[in-house]
């Protein structure tokens, strides 16, 4: 496993915010490293590199000041990032959001759902394990960030941040039951699809 370090303003691993795209895809050859997902993604400019992005998926670390990244619980990394800079988040509660940038370290941070242990205090989603048993396992994989990026400050590298409801704040009603069809409906949806008549009646 490679350890990249995350150099806020600067760049991320081997890559530098500005080189040219022909330097950054020349370097991506000379080091024979993949294709994303499972390596380095790179976003360009006015064909400069602006954006610099890993996938935990790559199996690789992602690591800022001794911090793990990928294999941090996703709020001790925001514990510990928040006491240096602010942030701006895409969630109404700031302990379930999915996307956390950080805008003065130029430092982003996604994850494709959230989990927090408080969830284990929400009754929605206790109701929720009580129907699927596997669904704590299931929600936990997102306890960890999936993707980390570094870019430059200029906005159009930001994608404007909207803000979601957090997780099991509304309850879940499963739909009513429906009628059964009527004759009259049997009938039409026979003709409509091309049905043979339902055996009804018949001996």
């Amino acid at each position: 496993m490679e350890r990249y370090e995350v150099r806020p303003g600067e760049g991320f691993g081997p890559f530098r915010l500005g080189m040219t795209e022909g330097e950054a895809e020349d370097l991506r050859k000379t080091l024979d490293l993949r294709e994303p997902p499972e390596s380095f993604y790179l976003e360009y400019l006015d064909h400069k590199l602006a954006r610099i992005g890993l996938d935990a998926f790559s199996g690789e670390a992602a690591v800022y000041r001794e911090l793990d990244l990928f294999h941090t619980h996703a709020e001790e990394i925001i514990g510990a990032l928040a006491e240096q800079e602010t942030f701006l988040c895409d969630c109404a509660d700031p302990e379930l959001a999915s996307t956390y940038r950080f805008p003065a370290l130029g430092l982003e941070l996604w994850r494709e759902w959230a989990y927090h242990p408080k969830l284990l205090e929400n009754p929605c989603f206790m109701e929720e394990l009580g129907h699927d048993p596997e669904l704590l396992a299931e929600e936990q994989r997102f306890w960890y960030f999936n993707q980390v990026w570094v870019q430059t400050d200029d906005p159009r590298a930001n994608f404007p941040l909207e803000t979601w409801p957090a997780p099991y704040t509304r309850e879940l009603h499963s739909a009513p039951p429906s009628p059964p069809p009527t004759p009259e409906q049997l009938a039409y949806l026979t003709r409509k699809y091309g049905l043979e008549p339902p055996n009804i009646g018949r001996e």
